[in-house]
């Protein structure tokens, strides 16, 4: 959607440069016409290309997209003066360039597009993984803190990883603890001897994020 406005200009720009390229053909061709003996036959072919800024665009138009071969304007406008065919071919070669470079540029920005899309849905996937992470970690804290003195001991996280419950909800999160001793002392980063809720939260998130990785 985002390439509408950019595509509609570029259209703009383009009907401009063909406009532009119609009249300085029209009036050379006028001239040529009006300043020399040209044969009728001549005249027909010229005047049915070239007669009017419409017909001169429109035979333009054709030539650059395929619409007609546009050898014979080519011959005709070489006739005229050879820098009528240059500016002829010129224009063919500058159109369809600049044709190219519109599509691309639209499929490079829908590309884009979609690429941020992307990125942004699985950020917010990511986001919400791990908010409801984070929310079960507390309820397992608070499982184990039994006394409810916002700190839990090697002693108690063994205990508690008896309970084939609380195991499932480490399970959950992929944390799949086989030494309960092992596991306090990477969780126990200041070596205290006891974790609070953060230290055991933010413990378990960086274990869970090396095990993703692997």
């Amino acid at each position: 959607m985002n390439s509408a406005v950019p595509l509609f200009w570029a259209c703009v720009i383009l009907c401009l440069f063909l406009f532009i390229f119609a009249i300085v053909l029209v009036q050379g061709v006028a001239a040529y016409i009006f300043s020399n003996v040209v044969l009728s036959e001549e005249v027909r072919q010229l005047e049915e290309y070239f007669a009017t800024v419409g017909r001169t665009m429109l035979t333009l138009v054709m030539s650059m997209t395929g619409g007609m071969d546009w050898r014979e304007p080519f011959d005709l406008l070489a006739a005229v003066h050879w820098i009528y065919g240059v500016l002829f071919v010129l224009f063919i070669a500058c159109s369809v360039l600049a044709v190219l470079n519109i599509i691309t540029s639209i499929f490079v920005t829908d590309a884009i597009e979609v690429a941020h899309m992307d990125m942004d849905l699985s950020m917010r996937g990511e986001l919400a993984n791990s908010r409801k992470a984070v929310k079960e970690l507390r309820h397992i804290f608070r499982q184990m803190d039994v006394g409810g003195h916002g700190m839990v001991s090697s002693a108690m996280l063994e205990r508690a990883l008896k309970h084939e419950r609380i195991r499932a909800h480490f399970a959950l999160l992929d944390l799949d603890i086989t030494d309960a001793v092992s596991f306090f002392q990477v969780l126990d980063v200041d070596t205290t001897g006891f974790l609070d809720m953060s230290e055991f939260v933010m413990g378990c998130l960086r274990l869970k994020s090396r095990t993703n990785l692997i």
